[in-house]
This record gives C-alpha cells, sequence and structure tokens, in this order.
C-alpha cells in the first residue's frame, strides 16, 4: 500500500512537473512572439498594437510561476552548494528538509493572500485584454499549491533518502 502510494505521488510529481515545464515553454514563446512583434512594429512604423505589451507581461508571469514550480520539483533553487558540502550526507539531507519546510512557511501566507487578493479583485479587469485580475492572482495561488506539493514531495524523498 505505501509502495503504491509513493508511486501515484512520484507520477503525480512528474506529470506535474512535465505540464508546468510545457506551460513555461508556450508562454514564453508567446511571450518572445508579442515583444518581436511589437518591436518590429514599432521599428517600421507598421503597427502598434496596444494589447502586445501586456500579453506579454502576463505571459512572462506565467513563466515565472510554471517555472518555478518545475525548479521546485528539481530541487534547483539557488543555495550555495560549498557550504553544503562541508557537511556529512545525513546533516545535508537534514538541512535540505529544513530548507523544504521553511520554503512551504512562506508559501502558506503567499497562498492565503493570493487567494485573498484574487477574490477581492474580481470584479476589475485588465486595462487592454480586459481580462479579470483575479486570473493573475490565482494563477500565483495555484503555483503556490503546486510548490508546496512538490515541497512535500521533497521532503519524503529526503527522508526517505533518495
Amino acid at each position: 500500500m505505501k509502495d503504491t502510494l509513493d508511486n501515484i505521488l512520484d507520477r503525480l510529481s512528474s506529470t506535474l512537473n512535465r505540464i508546468s515545464a510545457f506551460v513555461a515553454c508556450v508562454f514564453f514563446v508567446l511571450g518572445v512572439g508579442c515583444v518581436l512583434l511589437q518591436v518590429i512594429g514599432r521599428q517600421f512604423n507598421l503597427f502598434s498594437l496596444y494589447w502586445q505589451e501586456e500579453l506579454a507581461r502576463y505571459s512572462f508571469i506565467v513563466v515565472t510561476l510554471t517555472a518555478s514550480v518545475v525548479v521546485v520539483s528539481e530541487n534547483r533553487h539557488l543555495r550555495v552548494n560549498l557550504l553544503l558540502d562541508l557537511f556529512s550526507e545525513k546533516l545535508r539531507r537534514c538541512i535540505e528538509t529544513v530548507v523544504q519546510i521553511i520554503a512551504i512557511l512562506f508559501l502558506i501566507p503567499l497562498t492565503y493572500l493570493s487567494f485573498d487578493t484574487a477574490v477581492f479583485n474580481i470584479g476589475r479587469r485588465t486595462p487592454a485584454l480586459r481580462i479579470s485580475w483575479s486570473i493573475i492572482y490565482f494563477l500565483v495561488v495555484v503555483a503556490s499549491v503546486l510548490m508546496m506539493f512538490q515541497s512535500l514531495t521533497n521532503i519524503k524523498e529526503l527522508i526517505k533518502g533518495k
């Protein structure tokens, strides 16, 4: 039963990781394409679309949030390996577990406050695209929850000794 649950969590983590990476790539291409079209359109005075700048901005926000999920799942966040290498393997895993717990303790209020802000901004619209501001804030909520899940998966792996 425990092996089955571990396998399910590992597959779910891997699937979320792949989906997050795909979404990040798609929105990165979209954001770069918007910026490129803006530059070409303005350089040669062909066109200037008012919504491209906002779409590029929100695309890069999505890239940042989804790539953060991938970074957490692969344990590739910024750290000083030089200091970690000074400790034994057991102590290193303990330190990494504490780091994951601190990350979760940061993500809990971020999730709550982002949700509160999203609910507050349901009726407000962005200037150019006219989408609800709450969509952007709900993306932060979703990314935070996914990062907490990935951190918990990392803690599970650290405890198992992988």
